[in-house]
Order: C-alpha cells, then sequence, then structure tokens
C-alpha cells in the first residue's frame, strides 16, 4: 500500500495554486470533498486534514469525484486508468460524446479516425455536464475558471520525495446540494496501464481520459522551469524599425492606393487606441487585415520586406539569444498585436526554427498562389488586449517578461521579473535596458 503526499499550504492558497474543485462548503463555511480510493471506499474529508498532513492515508489511487484517476509512469508516457461500472455504461460506450449527453456531441470530431477535441467547447459546456453526470442540483453560477478536477498522481518507486497534482478539465460549482449516492454508484471494474499517445485511438475509451492524460504531463513538464513571454516590435527588433502595421505605407510595395486608406483608418481609429477603447481598436485592426487581403498581399512581398534591414533589423544578438533559451530548456511565448505571417518570415530568415516557440498574433492566410485571401478572426490580438493569448503560464516557477511598452504588461498581470527595453521614465519594470542594449544582457540577467 502506498500513501499520497500532499504538500502543505493554507487552503486559499492550495485551491488558488490548483484551481481545485470538486469541493462542497458546509453551511458553517466548512470546506469538505468526497474521496474514493480504488477498491470503492469512500470517505468525506476536511480538505484542510489533506493538505496539511504529511501523508493522506489512501489505497494507491485516491478517486475524488468526480472523474480524477490520475496515475503516470516514471516517464511520464503512460497514465494507469481505471473503469468503473458507472463509467462503463455511461461514458465510455459514446456516439459523440455519451448517450446522456447530447448537448456535447459537437466536442468531439472526427479526423483521419482519430478523435479531437475542442477544449473551449468542453469548458463552455462545462454547466451541463455537472448537471447529467451528478444529477446536482446547480444553485449558483460556477466559476469562471474552467479547469476543474484534481488528481493525484504519485511515482510508484519513490512516492514520499515525488507528488504530482494536476487540474483537470471538467466542471466548476461553488455550491451544490450533494447526495452520496452519486458516487456509491460506480464500482471499478478494471485498472491498466495504457500509452497516452494511444488512448485517442482505443475503442470505448473516454474522450476526457486522452486531454486529461496530456494536460497532467503539461503541467509536470512546466515544474521547475522557467518561461519567457515577449513582445516582437522594438523588443526582439531594432527600436528604431516601424511595426507590422506600417512597414507597406512606409515602403508604398502595396501601392499608393492601399497607403491612402491605411493613413486614412489611423487617423480614423488612433485616438480610440489611445483612450483605450478596446472595441474600435479591434475594428481598427479588422479592417487593416482586410486591406492586406484588398490589395494583394502575397507572401512574396511579405518575405521582402522582412529582409530589408529598414523596416525589420534585428535587435542585436537575436541568434544567440534564441540559441540560448532553447539549450537550456526555458520556454518562448510570443505575444504580439502585429501580423505573425510577418513575424515567422522575419524569424525564419535569421535561422531561427519556429517548432518549440509558442506565438499568439494575427494571422493572414494564402491561396494556393500565396495571395492573402483571409484572416484568423479569433481572437483579433491589439495593442489593448495582449492578455488573450490563451497560453497556461501559471504552473512556471520562475516567468521573464520582454517588453518595450506600457501595453505590453498585460500578457502577464502577475508576478514575474520584468525586463523593460524603453522609456526609464515609465514605472513598472524590475530591470531597464534601454532602448539599444543587446539581448546578450538579458542572456546575462536570466
Amino acid at each position: 500500500m502506498q500513501n499520497s503526499y500532499m504538500p502543505k499550504a493554507s487552503i486559499s492558497n492550495f485551491c488558488e495554486w490548483l484551481n481545485l474543485c470538486s469541493v462542497r462548503k458546509t453551511s458553517e463555511g466548512i470546506v469538505k470533498l468526497w474521496v474514493k480510493d480504488l477498491w470503492g471506499n469512500i470517505s468525506e474529508e476536511l480538505l484542510e486534514k489533506i493538505i496539511n498532513a504529511e501523508t493522506y492515508n489512501s489505497k494507491k489511487i485516491v478517486r475524488v469525484y468526480s472523474s480524477g484517476h490520475i496515475f503516470l509512469s516514471e516517464d511520464n508516457k503512460k497514465v494507469f486508468l481505471v473503469t468503473t461500472l458507472k463509467d462503463w455504461k455511461i461514458q465510455h460506450q459514446f456516439t459523440g460524446w455519451s448517450p446522456m449527453e447530447d448537448e456535447n456531441k459537437e466536442v468531439i470530431f472526427m479526423q483521419d479516425w482519430v478523435y479531437k477535441f475542442d477544449i473551449d467547447k468542453v469548458r463552455n459546456n462545462a454547466r451541463i455536464r455537472t448537471q447529467n453526470r451528478t444529477g446536482a442540483k446547480i444553485i449558483e453560477e460556477y466559476n469562471e475558471v474552467p479547469l476543474v478536477d484534481w488528481a493525484l498522481m504519485e511515482n510508484e518507486e519513490n512516492w514520499e520525495i515525488y507528488y504530482k497534482l494536476v487540474c483537470l478539465i471538467h466542471f466548476i460549482v461553488k455550491k451544490y446540494e450533494w447526495n452520496l449516492w452519486h458516487i456509491q454508484a460506480e464500482y471499478t471494474i478494471d485498472g491498466n496501464w495504457y500509452e497516452i499517445d494511444k488512448l485517442q485511438t482505443i475503442q470505448n475509451m473516454a474522450p476526457n481520459a486522452y486531454i486529461v492524460s496530456k494536460k497532467a504531463v503539461e503541467l509536470l513538464e512546466k515544474r521547475n522551469k522557467t518561461a519567457i513571454i515577449s513582445d516582437f516590435s522594438k523588443t526582439l527588433t531594432s527600436w528604431t524599425n516601424p511595426t507590422t502595421w506600417s512597414v507597406f505605407a512606409k515602403s508604398g510595395l502595396l501601392g499608393e492606393d492601399y497607403t491612402r486608406e491605411r493613413n486614412e483608418f489611423y487617423r480614423q481609429y488612433h485616438d480610440f487606441e489611445l483612450h483605450k477603447n478596446v472595441e474600435k481598436t479591434t475594428e481598427w485592426w479588422s479592417k487593416h487585415l482586410e486591406l492586406f487581403i484588398k490589395y494583394w498581399l502575397t507572401q512574396d512581398l511579405v518575405n521582402q520586406i522582412t529582409k530589408d534591414e529598414n523596416y525589420f533589423s534585428v535587435r542585436k544578438w537575436l541568434k544567440n539569444f534564441f540559441d540560448y533559451i532553447k539549450s537550456n530548456n526555458i520556454d518562448l511565448y510570443i505575444v504580439s498585436s502585429g501580423v505573425c505571417n510577418f513575424i515567422e518570415s522575419f524569424l525564419e530568415q535569421n535561422q531561427i526554427t519556429l517548432d518549440w516557440i509558442k506565438i499568439s498574433w494575427n494571422r493572414l492566410f494564402f491561396d494556393e498562389n500565396w495571395k492573402a485571401t483571409k484572416y484568423d478572426k479569433d481572437p483579433i490580438i491589439t495593442s489593448l488586449n495582449k492578455n488573450n493569448h490563451h497560453f497556461n503560464l501559471e504552473y512556471y516557477d520562475k516567468i521573464i517578461l520582454l517588453w518595450d511598452d506600457d501595453s505590453d504588461l498585460q500578457m502577464y498581470k502577475w508576478n514575474c521579473f520584468k525586463i523593460w527595453f524603453c522609456d526609464e521614465s515609465i514605472p513598472g519594470y524590475d530591470l531597464y535596458l534601454g532602448k539599444e542594449w543587446e539581448l546578450s544582457d538579458v542572456i546575462q540577467k536570466i
């Protein structure tokens, strides 16, 4: 028998750290949760007791209502999945999603005979799933945070040293009526190890098994790691460069009519940006993207402009900076309100591969003749909403923010180390490097 190691923490900090749910508050305000072990034993425990104990006595796998059977192998490539009788009848034999959850069938769609999952739709249907799975009567709106179930994941050989906790996508409810029979009706009938990357192809496998397992591995890989969140224009490029929105007006490569319309939009909308009007600024960005389509922007023109150092010159030591953070296993996130096609072209021409970099920005799509035909509308990233990048950054031990404009502070609003490249008089930075400093100076500070 193994015990489950838990970290010591206050309830509030622990819940905030995990986005922990599947807990209930009694009328006295005491926080409790139901747990169920592999053998079906059910008990309701005080969350405080579990958090502050050196070990929480349970049989190998703790079942935290609702679907938290999680147990990863040493190499994080396999997961131990438990099947219960209720799961088998209701969840595992599904067409689309589940016979009980017709509203959620659109969550899954087939592609190359592999199940894919629309995470946003899973989140949006959270309340429906809560009612269908548990019969619980919702008496208060669920939280905004869509990460819910939590589970213990232990290293079997050395469980006293390693604990692994993860939030899983399921449902969040602040308060609801709870009946013990909701979980007494489940009996364990099977438990086995499965390769995570093959879960999508296994017949009768519950769809959330793959989502949950991949999420668990993702979170574990972020432990003891550093992430860098960076702006692009005037941060990774020279401070003298124009933005990706102005390069074709300054160069004249798209013609006089494009430049005239672009400048008219600038006169019409720029004050809205200055006055923090998100709706009007998004409208401006969208109209400019439509101009690129109207005036036949091509990939060849994009490549031509990004080669021109008058418009795209690197901040010194750019390639060395990227090589350093990649070789030191530091994750890089680039958040830009510019046009990604320009930025990708610029990075590739500077011998920087894109496969390990996570990027959030505005994208144009080109047809077979490499002419722009449409753009991604969800979401439009402007200077006023750079927090809409949807990156999950909360599990990193250290986060470094590189920025050159106060709007970049939206990229990450929580505790991080802020390196600033522009005006020393503007507050909010931890380290000021100045407009002309090299990226080698950032390497020395990491």
